[in-house]
């Protein structure tokens, strides 16, 4: 998937905190930390992409914090791929 989507868009791979390769400090991982780090990451995006919209997919139909991004700001569109 990333290699067709970076074919026509430029696509951000991401490591929640305290996944993949992520820092892994002593703190609580809640669905608000990793609702923070996509929003975080928005706003990033936003900085060098100013007029594109912003596409999220992930592989769970019930990842919380993408719904909760989707819900906060309505220009991320979030898409499953389960």
């Amino acid at each position: 998937m990333f290699d067709l989507m970076s074919q026509h868009r430029t696509v951000y791979a991401i490591d929640l905190p305290g996944y993949g390769t992520s820092e892994r400090s002593d703190r609580l991982y809640t669905p608000r930390l990793m609702t923070d780090a996509i929003l975080d990451l928005g706003t990033y995006i936003r900085t060098k992409h100013s007029d594109q919209p912003i596409g999220m997919c992930t592989r769970d139909v019930i990842d919380r914090p993408s719904l909760a991004v989707t819900i906060r700001n309505r220009q991320i569109v979030t898409v499953s791929l389960r």
